[in-house]
């Protein structure tokens, strides 16, 4: 695109250009109306050749020449740029000297990397590496594997997903590997390495830190929070644990097991859980009469759904009776504990037929965990009964001493367990 004053010039001269055009044509017309004569037969050439013809009244009319004005134009021109190339920056190999991780590796991976009994992909997976677990380099191989022993794993990884040497060491401070353990209590999170600083608060006891660094007396930690935009504190390294948190290696068989144990125990916690539940919802309304019974929460409850399967459609005394039963029992040596008091051979047909295990699922009712509260609390209504029947099954002449309660009959044999 032509600059303003181009333009400018430009316009000025097609201005010229036309003015010029109008003048030569002006004078053309005029020497029409008035040509020049010439004697009578002369004739005269030109370098061209091309002659005159005579017109009829004797007069010769010759070809005026106009003269031809060529006007150029100013053009745009562009300077081209000179080419400029920047030279690339030199790269030097600066040798940082042996490491502390150099013949050991970590995973660098999101989660965990698979260890396998072959250097290949498709071989067998035997174990896993997770972000933070340390291994021993048995063997570097050409195709870009290692060989590798951490905790109970012995295989194959790809030197893709993994880091060693002085790649380890960023490694260990980015994941957190590098612990500060504080030892006292209160100890001051201070914004500088030195005591006139300010600081972030107070830690305590065992509070541990992401460590940085350590330099004179001090620990440099990762500490991120809203009135500490750097992200970095200081610790007086006098009061500060510092050591590393590395894992080991997992074969799938140890896997295995820990996924089962976990499995069991999420469903102890739910069960207790369920169980809490259960007996919160009642409580002990009758004064004690006998020292209560320690006996955990899952004890009890297996001894509200026994009274459940035993006296479930009996009156609350019933019940109640039916629990202290079983207490009677732990009291005269039964067994030792009341789990193997109810499931004692040929004693209480729901426990030896299954039904009492599905109550066990299901729940007992309100009031046979209220029973089974009671009892265990010491609220005794049967005194050192311990057997029962029904009263339609009831054998009263074994027996030298009984009390009827509804449907059910509680009573003493005439002999006595040795």
């Amino acid at each position: 695109m032509l600059k303003k004053e181009q333009k400018l010039r430009v316009l000025g001269v097609a201005c010229l250009v036309v003015l010029l055009i109008a003048m030569i044509s002006m004078t053309a017309c005029n020497r029409d109306e008035e040509p020049t004569e010439t004697p009578s037969g002369s004739s005269s050439s030109i370098e061209t050749g091309e002659g005159h013809e005579d017109d009829d009244d004797g007069r010769t009319q010759g070809s005026d020449s106009v003269e031809t004005v060529v006007i150029e134009l100013p053009t745009e021109t562009t300077t081209p740029e000179p080419e400029t190339t920047t030279p690339e920056p030199e790269t030097t190999t600066v040798d940082l000297g042996p490491s502390v991780y150099d013949g050991y590796l970590f995973a660098d991976v999101k989660l965990y990397l698979n260890v396998r009994k072959e250097p290949t992909i498709e071989s067998e997976v035997v174990g896993k590496l997770y972000v933070g677990d340390k291994a021993t380099i048995v063997e570097q191989l050409d195709n870009g594997w290692a060989h590798i022993t951490s905790g109970n794993v012995d295989g194959y990884v790809s030197n893709e997903y993994t880091v060693t040497g002085h790649a380890a060491e960023e490694y260990v401070i980015e994941e957190g590997l590098y612990v500060a353990k504080v030892t006292v209590n209160g100890l001051r999170i201070r914004e500088e390495a030195n005591i006139d600083c300010g600081y972030y608060g107070a830690a305590y006891k065992n509070q541990t830190f992401a460590a940085i660094s350590e330099s004179d007396g001090w620990v440099k930690i990762k500490h991120s929070t809203a009135d500490n935009p750097s992200g970095v504190a200081y610790l007086a390294a006098e009061y500060v644990e510092l050591k590393y948190d590395f894992g080991e290696g997992i074969t799938i068989e140890e896997e295995q097991e820990q996924i089962r144990l976990a499995k069991e125990a999420a469903e102890k916690a739910a069960r207790e859980a369920f169980i809490k539940k259960i007996l919160a919802n009642s409580q002990v309304i009758n004064p004690a009469n006998r020292a209560p019974f320690n006996f955990s929460d899952e004890d009890v409850y297996l001894l509200a759904c026994l009274v459940y399967e035993e006296a479930g459609g009996e009156p609350y005394e019933g019940k109640l009776a039916v629990a202290n039963v079983v207490l009677n029992r732990y009291l005269a040596g039964y067994g030792d504990t009341l789990t193997e008091i109810i499931y004692a051979k040929n004693q209480f047909s729901t426990a030896q037929s299954g039904v009492l295990d599905k109550r066990l699922e299901k729940g007992p009712s309100d009031s046979c965990v209220r029973a089974a509260l009671e009892a265990v609390a010491g609220v005794n209504n049967i005194g050192d009964y311990c057997h029962f029947i029904t009263t339609e099954k009831a054998n009263y002449s074994v027996y030298y001493e009984y009390t009827i309660l509804h449907k059910h009959c509680f009573y003493k044999r005439t002999w006595k367990k040795s």
